[in-house]
């Protein structure tokens, strides 16, 4: 009942599809964290969750982020950031042969750079009082995280680009025939 976003899968609060008679979120989660999430902390804290990620999903960072403003109020800025990372997976990009998943030859990038960036932010934050990127804005629809396509309206720490080839989003040429790729790059404020 925690996580609204399983509300599709019932009707009128009642599940719709048989359910197993004992819930194993919490088990599973305590002797991976050692802890339940609750959203009570006194630390600083920089979450990056990846917008692809097939095994942790985007939502639960926002879920948790919800958790974490109703326990801290008005302070969760002072000690929380969430950074979401486009075209990223739980697992890194690989090149391993025979890798099978669907995304292994289309676009998805890894976001050991992001997490690398969050590290040093989250140490400076702690060590400094130096006070890291605003947290990515975003929405969740049915259970999809939503972010702008812009980095300055999307803020956290990834850029965005925007590729064209000869001023559109898709062109067919002939073997030879010169075109011009124009790349627009922005980067969020304050990275």
């Amino acid at each position: 009942p925690d996580f609204p976003i399983w509300e599709h899968f019932c009707v009128d609060g009642k599940p719709v599809y048989p359910q197993r008679p004992k819930l194993l979120g919490e088990p599973m989660s305590r002797p991976g964290t050692g802890t339940v999430q609750n959203g009570r902390f006194t630390a600083k804290m920089i979450v990056v969750e990846s917008l692809m990620d097939e095994a942790a999903y985007p939502w639960q960072a926002a879920w948790y982020e919800e958790l974490i403003r109703k326990a801290q109020g008005p302070g969760a800025d002072d000690r929380f950031r969430l950074y979401f990372i486009d075209h990223a997976m739980h697992m890194g990009p690989m090149d391993l042969p025979g890798d099978a998943r669907p995304v292994s030859s289309t676009r998805y990038l890894s976001y050991s750079g992001a997490l690398q960036q969050a590290l040093l932010d989250l140490a400076a934050w702690a060590e400094h009082d130096v006070a890291p990127p605003a947290s990515t804005a975003y929405r969740v629809v049915d259970g999809q995280v939503h972010v702008p396509a812009g980095a300055k309206e999307r803020k956290g720490i990834q850029p965005t680009v925007d590729l064209t080839v000869d001023g559109r989003d898709y062109i067919a040429v002939g073997v030879g025939e010169p075109v011009d790729f124009i790349g627009l790059i922005e980067i969020p404020t304050g990275t």
